[in-house]
């Protein structure tokens, strides 16, 4: 079951369902901390009352979070920005992860793994597959390589 949990860090909320064992996605803190049960909400609660569950957070962010020692209210104030930072990150390296960040002049997208680093197959290529393997070779028809993948399109 999902539990409201909180970083005393960074003031970061959501629902988790191990709190002490996951990282906070916003300062890295490892140890999200339980709600204390007032201030637990349901995931069902969040979703048809809104209003309250947004007044439930500011309670807990005044009445607990803030009144924390390792509280960081620069942190607190930046948290959107580093959420943005994080997700900007994130796409970079699923990018190169997929070979999208390399591109191509050519604006191809493999239509298997959508990976863009893709080389063309040369005529003399096509030909020499051709010549060799007869009507199987696996190059007959196609124009693209995906250099990620190995597939041939």
């Amino acid at each position: 079951m999902h539990k409201f949990c909180y970083c005393p860090r960074c003031g970061h909320m959501g629902f988790s369902y191990e709190t002490e064992a996951e990282q906070c996605s916003i300062c890295s803190r490892r140890g999200m901390r339980e709600a204390p049960s007032e201030y637990q909400l349901t995931w069902e609660n969040w979703l048809h009352n809104e209003q309250q569950f947004m007044q439930n957070q500011q309670r807990l962010l005044d009445e607990v979070i803030r009144k924390s020692f390792i509280f960081d209210a620069d942190l607190y104030d930046r948290k959107d920005e580093i959420r943005e930072e994080n997700s900007r990150r994130m796409q970079e390296i699923l990018a190169r992860a997929e070979g999208r960040d390399q591109g191509n002049a050519y604006g191809i997208e493999c239509p298997y793994c959508h990976a863009t680093n893709v080389t063309r197959i040369s005529a003399t290529k096509r030909m020499t597959s051709t010549w060799l393997f007869g009507a199987g070779s696996g190059t007959l028809g196609k124009q693209w390589h995906c250099t990620r993948c190995n597939s041939d399109f």
